[in-house]
């Protein structure tokens, strides 16, 4: 059985809970009310992305919780060409050789 959870059935549980509810993990309320904001990827976070590439990028970031910086890092890039990635239209992304 797959357990799902719908955005509306957190938000309900939200506003009825208190800090004591999501306290076990040490998150308080506000901040754990943040990342779920921060982690709900909708059409407005793309509006300014110009590419494909661009958006899958964003997506993906968006959706783990990730940083610029922690996406650089994992990608073994730059944090500014992630930036390029998802801001520039005349970006283009070379491919990386292993060395």
């Amino acid at each position: 059985m797959k357990f799902e959870i719908s955005r509306e059935w957190l938000l309900e549980k939200l506003a009825e809970g208190d800090d004591t509810n999501v306290g076990a993990g040490g998150t308080s309320l506000e901040q754990f009310k943040k990342d779920i904001e921060q982690r709900t990827v909708t059409p407005s976070v793309f509006a300014d992305v110009p590419t494909e590439l661009g958006k899958a990028v964003r997506f993906v970031r968006e959706q783990k919780g990730w940083t610029r910086s922690e996406l650089a890092d994992l990608a073994d890039i730059d944090e500014a060409e992630v930036e390029s990635i998802e801001t520039r239209n005349d970006f283009d992304p070379n491919a990386r050789r292993g060395g």
